[in-house]
Formats: C-alpha cells, structure tokens, sequence
C-alpha cells in the first residue's frame, strides 16, 4: 500500500511541475469557481427566510427582495463556474500541448531500442488519448474538484447550525463513504491500468492492419487480418467491462449511504418540525445542503474513478519521459567540423545486440575523407549493423568510433546529424508534396536545389513530367510512386542535407543494375569532397567505386579494388557472381579504371 502511495504521490508531483507554467490562470479559474460555491451556499438560507419570515407575514415586499436575490445568486453562480472553468480549461490545454511536445522530443531522442520494442499506435496513444485524459482531469479537478471541496466544507458547517443533530451525523457519514472508496481503490486502479495498455495494443493491431490491407488482399488473408482486429477489440471491451463493472459497484454503495441519509434527514427533520423544534425552512434548507453534500461526493467519486484512469496515463507518459537514453549526448564538440570532408577511423569494434553472440568483432577501418567505400558482405554479416554505430542508433561495447579525428561520443547528436546523413533501405516519408518532403533534407533549399538534387538521382525527368510536377502528393492523388522513386527521393532529401558523410544502407536495391549505376554515380558526383559509404549486396553496379570492404563474421575478410578483390577473395567472387554487371554482359569488370 505504502509503494501505490508514494507512486501516486510521484505521479502528483510530476502534474504539478508540469502545470506550474499554467498555475496563474489555473489559480484565477479556482477563485472564480470558489466564488461560485459561495454563492450556491446562499440559496437555501434565503429560501428559508422566504418559508419563514416573508411567506408567513405575507410581506410581498420581502418575499420579491429574497426572490430576486435568490434569482441573483443561482446566475451569477452559473456565470462564474462557466467562466471559471474557460479559463480552467485553456491553462488545461496549454498543459496537454507542452506534454505532448515534451513526450514527443523524447521520443525522437530516443534510438532503435525504444522504437523497435514499442507499439507505433501505442505511443500515438499516449500522445493523443492518454495526455487528453490527463488534461480533462486537471481542468475537472481545478474546477469542479476546488468548487466541490468548497461546497462540502460551507455545506456541513452551515447544516450543522441550523440543526447540530441533523447536521453533524450527516457529516460523519462522509467519512463512510471515504471508507467505501477506499475499499475499491486498489481494483479501480488495477483496472484503469489494464484498460490503458489494453487500448494502446488495440490501436497499433488497427494500424498494422489498417495498413496492410494491400498485402492481406494479395494474400487472400483479409478475413484473418479482421479476426485479429476484433479479437483485440474483443479483449479490450471486456477489459472495459470490467473496469466498469468495478466502477459501478462502488458507485452503487455510495448511492445506497446517499439516499438512506437522504430518507433518514427527511424523516428525522420532519419529525423535529412536528415537534416545533425546526422550522419548515430549515428543513428545506437541510434537506438542499444534505442532498448538495452528497451530490459533491459522487463528483468526487467520478473524478476519483477517472483521477486512476489519468494515473494510468500519467504513468505511460512518464515511462517514456523518464526512459534512459542508450546514446547521450556529447557535450564536447557541438558544432559540426570546417571544412569539405572528414575522415573516419573505426578502431577495434566490438558491438553485439546480446552478450556473447558479438556482430562486429574486433572492427577497425580506415576511410580517407571523400572515398567512394561500398561495405558488402553475406546477411548478417553486420553492414546494417555498421551503418547504425556510425549515426549512432547505438554506441560499439568497445573500441572507438572517431569522424574527424574526434570520437564519435563526444560531438552532440545535433552536430553529428549535420556530419553523418543515413539512407535506409525502406525511407519513410510525410503526407505532403515532394517538394515538402525534398525540404525536410534542407528547409532553405532555393528551387534549383531541389531539382539539381532530383537530377543527380534521375529523378527530375520523371518528376517534370507530372501534371502536378514537384508539388505532386507522395502519399495521395492519382499517381503512385514506385518503390525505386520513392528511394531516389530519399536519395534526393539526403543530398539536400549537405553532409560530408552520406551512408546508403541499401538504398538503391528496388532499382534495376544500370538505373543504380547511373544514380549511385550521380550522387557521389553531386558533391565531390562527399565521403560516400554505399552498404550493398549487389555488387554489378558499383565497380567504379574507390574500395570495397567485404565483412565476414563481423571482421574485416578484404579490404582494396573491385578487380584485385575479385582475383584474390572467393567469397568476394560469390557475392558479386549474384548480381553481375550487366552492361558488361554480366563478366566483371577486370578491365575498367576504378575511381
């Protein structure tokens, strides 16, 4: 019990640091719902005075007055709690605005490891549906939670005068419901917990299927693809019910101690006014006060139901906060180097994603600024794994990764970003124009930019030639891009980005041989001092590169030219005899410069 205390605890602390930017207008929007239930304390003593005094003297002038006032307070309550909560409500939505973007930069500051073991819908949901829910209950709580507390508190003391042997038992029953409440805590929370994480799985199985129908309809398997929908919808109503089930059950204890104290305050009262011992007036207004005391506490119960529901996300939220970063930040070298070109220099590698079962072992490389390197090898091998140490998707176990003569660890990620550009195999890209997607390698980029970029991949041809040339939709409209089109795109967007260093993680292979010939050396053309590292299996189109490194079981197997490697390396020879090149009629190209 003492651990889900101080979580809670934890938990409330976290809110509180985050809303205190907001505290301002959250505090202007409490005084105005507190004023509010000042004033909803009114009415029933000048219902009383109107029973009591005005009615039986039949003094019309009196009975108008406390009319009116009657009149005054139930509207200008109303006005306040709505103004109250407006103001509640923005300071909310400002909260919810800064988590998301807080959840989202640590999102994005986080490697492989977090978004290769986490659900995509899953931490949309956390940036949509979890933080909402912790927003509302903010504004509920700031809100409604102080006017409610108000009320309780003005309620019972003015009760209690009226009538000390009505009012301080009803009192004491509020300490029955606390008790109630308690009683249900530990389920209602368990279950809010299971419901959440029950509906981030759900959304990322809509989104995987949602997105593969394509692929389910080729594979006639879009019956299954439903199923496996509706089983998590299935698993997540059930979580619900439950969930509701738990809710309700104490919701209806609650309501059975209201509606005795309720029954019992009128029976009581009525019995007292018998025995002229309290007026008709008072028993109106303790009989309004009980059912307004009881009334705050099923508020109070809801937002104690939902106060567990927000816990859950406040939790999910701050598992991604909190998540320790696999790669920090340098702090020594900012900036990205001066100059046209760096070198790189990896020293006696080692790297492995389980203990024991290394992938690079004992790696060390040397590429002089502005080669032309392709990093081939068997699957497995590592040359992904290569790409992933040298942009820093992880850090090696041990050895030293250095880009300039300084270790990789110790420039920023921002400064690195500016030195290493990454092209995977399979680019991602926005809901937007080509030329937007173009403008995320370089936002400044003048229109001849983006099409000398388009150019050096043979892509400005194809584009020109659309109705809608560079303002053509890449994931909507008429025309579809091919898979090689979209990855000379990526090519494109990385050639924007300037970087003495661009990394082809396989980047060309949905292209035939001579179109990635054409590309791969229209892209180390683009800018010359550029060092090119091209991670490829298909070997036929990259003859006129620098060097080859070939990697056999994490380890350097050969090092040096396409021809002296073809003559001394058998597996170089298997590797490239898969796909030959074919403008030279599939024979290798012993006799061509290299260079």
């Amino acid at each position: 019990m003492e651990g889900r205390d101080s979580a809670r605890e934890r938990d409330l602390h976290w809110l509180v640091r985050h809303f205190r930017p907001n505290l301002g207008r959250a505090l202007l929007g409490c005084v105005l719902t507190t004023l509010s239930g000042v004033l909803a304390t009114c009415d029933p003593l000048m219902m009383k005075a109107l029973v009591d005094s005005a009615l039986p003297q039949r003094n019309a002038r009196l009975a108008v007055s406390l009319i009116a006032l009657i009149a005054f307070a139930l509207i200008s309550r109303s006005l306040l709690l709505s103004i109250g909560s407006y103001v509640t409500f923005q300071a909310c939505q400002s909260l919810s605005q800064a988590l998301r973007r807080s959840v989202l930069e640590r999102m994005a500051a986080l490697t492989s490891d977090f978004h290769g073991t986490t659900f995509t819908g899953d931490n949309v949901s956390i940036l949509e549906k979890d933080i909402d829910g912790v927003a509302d209950l903010c504004s509920d709580c700031a809100s409604i939670g102080v006017r409610t507390i108000v009320l309780l508190v003005l309620h019972c003391c003015v009760m209690s005068l009226l009538s000390p042997s009505i009012g301080l038992p009803l009192v004491a029953l509020t300490a029955i419901t606390a008790l109630v409440r308690r009683r249900f805590r530990t389920q209602i929370q368990a279950r809010a917990d299971h419901v959440q994480s029950q509906i981030g799985r759900v959304m990322s199985i809509v989104f995987e299927v949602v997105t593969g129908i394509p692929q389910l309809q080729l594979l006639g398997a879009e019956a299954q693809g439903i199923d496996r929908a509706t089983r998590a919808w299935t698993e997540m109503v059930r979580a619900r019910q439950r969930q509701r089930r738990t809710e309700l059950s104490c919701s209806t204890v609650i309501s059975a101690i209201i509606n005795t104290c309720m029954v019992g305050t009128l029976t009581y009262g009525s019995l007292e006014v018998i025995k002229g011992r309290l007026s008709v007036g008072s028993l109106i207004a303790i009989y309004t006060y009980a059912a307004r005391i009881f009334e705050p506490m099923s508020v109070a119960m809801d937002l104690y139901s939902r106060f567990h529901r927000a816990g859950a996300s406040i939790r999910r939220a701050r598992q991604v906060l909190d998540r320790a970063l696999l790669v920090r930040d340098g702090s020594i070298c900012k900036h990205p180097l001066e100059g046209c070109g760096v070198d790189l220099f990896l020293d006696h590698v080692h790297f492995g994603y389980r203990i024991g079962t290394p992938v690079l072992d004992d790696f060390t490389v040397h590429v002089s600024a502005g080669q032309r390197i392709v990093v081939t090898g068997k699957s497995g091998t590592g040359k992904s794994t290569l790409a992933r140490l040298l942009v820093r998707f992880a850090d090696p176990d041990s050895g030293t990764i250095a880009v300039g003569g300084v270790n990789l660890r110790d420039y920023s990620l921002g400064a690195l970003r500016k030195l290493i550009c990454y092209v995977p195999q399979h680019p991602v890209f926005f809901s937007g124009s080509l030329r937007e997607n173009l403008l995320y390698g370089d936002k400044r980029a003048s229109e001849p930019a983006l099409w000398k970029a388009l150019d050096a991949v043979q892509l400005s041809g194809v584009v020109g030639g659309l109705p809608e040339g560079i303002e053509t939709l890449v994931n909507a409209g008429p025309y579809t891009f091919s898979g090689g089109e979209l990855q000379r795109l990526a090519l494109a967007r990385a050639l924007l980005r300037n970087t003495p260093v661009l990394v082809l993680d396989e980047s060309t292979s949905a292209l035939d041989i001579p179109t990635e010939r054409a590309v791969l050396q229209g892209v180390a053309q683009y800018r010359s001092q550029t060092t090119v590292i091209i991670i490829s299996h298909r070997l036929g189109s990259l003859t006129w590169t620098d060097r080859v490194i070939v990697i056999s079981n994490g380890k350097v197997s050969g090092d040096g030219s396409h021809n002296g490697l073809y003559s001394k390396l058998e597996v170089y020879r298997e590797l490239y005899s898969r796909y030959p090149d074919s403008i030279a009629g599939g024979e290798p190209a012993c006799g061509k410069a290299v260079g």
